[in-house]
């Protein structure tokens, strides 16, 4: 690793001291060492190593052991960046990816309409970066639009908006400019909260309750259907539709993403930007286009071309395996 690759955070003349955090699944270390002899200071750093399985650490300094691992044993951290700067949005991105090669940027929205269009037709990624003030509003007013339960890192030029930012599941606030150390600390702070909630095995005991009802209409009623008659939910023309076991329409209205949320996903998945199915309705799937899966359902008067997309493929194959 060479001195550019370290993001000095302060002078810290005084005791070696040395601590592993380990923070992910990915096994990503932030490693604080100080003080670092680095031309002719003593300093405070801390360093992103990607890839770190083991560090063996000698107290004398005489020599710093770094096991890496493959990067295909890493799990990618989902992301989108909402900027309505575009060069700026290209900046962080680099810094982002610079800071965390197990990082995957889904999309880049530049205004609050964009944004709700996006999560509205797509799974929620695992972490977003917005910046709070947009051509087209404040970006709070995306998540007033749209149910998304992803952490949330804003980014701003004014402290102003904290106590908003942190009702909207943030977890960070950055100010602009926006320094590389900046995003190190916000990812840290990410991958802690991750690794916390997925190694204490008492979060199981305040696992979600997932719905059993879904409100819709048919005409001038009102409905609670129980979810088990479900057997599709799809959009037409900017509506939300719901088919039930005996092949009667309903529309509700939720977005497609919402549901995505609020279902029990060993029940229902989402195929494509279109449909949301219940398994207890598939009958068979096989392959269609080469790269990408047809499904056929238990209830063929519905005709309904059914078609997972090729991104979402590996997914559905491993969802459908482990019923």
């Amino acid at each position: 690793m060479t001195v550019a690759e370290i993001a000095i955070v302060c002078n810290f003349p005084g005791v070696v001291t040395f601590q592993p955090l380990h923070l992910c699944a990915s096994s990503i270390f932030y490693l604080l060492i100080g003080p670092l002899l680095i031309g002719s200071k003593l300093s405070s750093v801390i360093v992103l190593i990607p890839f770190v399985n083991k560090v063996v650490y000698d107290q004398n300094l005489d020599h710093l052991v770094i096991k890496f691992e493959s990067a295909e044993q890493l799990q990618m951290i989902r992301t989108v960046i909402i900027e309505d700067e575009i060069k700026i949005a290209e900046e962080f991105k680099t810094m982002l990816l610079k800071a965390s090669p197990d990082t995957e940027v889904l999309a880049s929205c530049s205004t609050v309409r964009e944004s709700v269009e996006y999560f509205s037709a797509n799974k929620a990624p695992d972490l977003i970066f917005s910046d709070v003030q947009l051509s087209d509003g404040l970006s709070f007013d995306i998540f007033n639009q749209v149910s998304i339960k992803s952490p949330v890192v804003f980014v701003t030029g004014y402290d102003k908006f904290i106590l908003n930012a942190f009702e909207h599941n943030g977890i960070d606030y950055l100010l602009k400019p926006v320094e590389q150390k900046d995003v190190y600390k916000a990812l840290a702070r990410y991958k802690t909260l991750e690794s916390h909630f997925t190694q204490h095995s008492f979060i199981h005991l305040f696992r979600e309750k997932f719905k059993t009802r879904l409100l819709v209409r048919r005409g001038i009623e009102n409905i609670s259907l129980p979810l088990q008659d479900i057997a599709i939910i799809y959009t037409e023309n900017k509506l939300v539709y719901v088919v039930d076991r005996e092949g009667k329409k309903y529309i509700t209205d939720k977005h497609l993403s919402e549901l995505e949320q609020e279902l029990d996903e060993s029940i229902f998945f989402r195929v494509n930007r279109q449909y949301i199915i219940n398994v207890a309705f598939i009958k068979s799937y096989r392959s269609y286009d080469k790269v990408k899966l047809q499904v056929d359902l238990t209830m063929p008067e519905l005709h309904h071309h059914i078609v997972v997309s090729q991104e979402t493929a590996p997914c559905f194959r491993k969802w459908i395996s482990e019923l």
